[in-house]
């Protein structure tokens, strides 16, 4: 993992790009799949979370989220798609979706669903793109989406021989 914090500055060494970010937000590595997750943040009263991943693949970002819908049920407990878009990232065209599902958990030894929501937005890179998945309880999404808009409007290259806003 090549992922760093300094105040608001989130940088991704691996990936090369930053991101601007509210205070007190944490770099997470325990969030970060192992095959190809990229990097983690966690808010600070850790009620959401922005789970970073690197899809190496041949399909454009829609293709991409329309195989996430039509496999939602078997990838997600009481899947639902709430919406599918389109945002611009750095002059780039980024396909968005958003999407419902359970989370299921024990507390203290007890059984409890969480109803979650998640919004994965595609980022196109040269050899596939990066997915930025913002997850937060059903009950907070709304609170908290603004902040997650407002860090992905924030989203900079720095790859080398690219000028942060041309695809890589």
């Amino acid at each position: 993992m090549n992922q760093t914090v300094s105040g608001t500055l989130y940088t991704n060494g691996g990936t090369k790009f930053t991101l601007t970010i509210p205070e007190g937000w944490k770099a997470n590595d325990n969030l970060v799949e192992p095959r190809v997750g990229v990097g983690a943040l966690t808010a600070p009263d850790g009620e959401a979370n922005l789970v970073i991943q690197l899809m190496l693949t041949p399909d454009d970002p829609k293709t991409f989220a329309k195989k996430i819908d039509a496999q939602g049920t078997s990838l997600f407990s009481s899947y639902h798609k709430v919406s599918e878009s389109n945002v611009d990232v750095a002059d780039r065209d980024c396909e968005v979706l958003t999407l419902k599902y359970t989370d299921h958990r024990t507390v203290t030894g007890v059984a409890v669903e969480m109803p979650m929501v998640a919004r994965l937005v595609l980022v196109p890179r040269e050899y596939g793109f990066l997915v930025f998945e913002y997850v937060t309880l059903e009950s907070l999404f709304d609170k908290e989406l603004p902040i997650f808009d407002k860090i992905m409007s924030s989203y900079r290259s720095t790859a080398v021989g690219s000028a942060g806003t041309k695809p890589n």
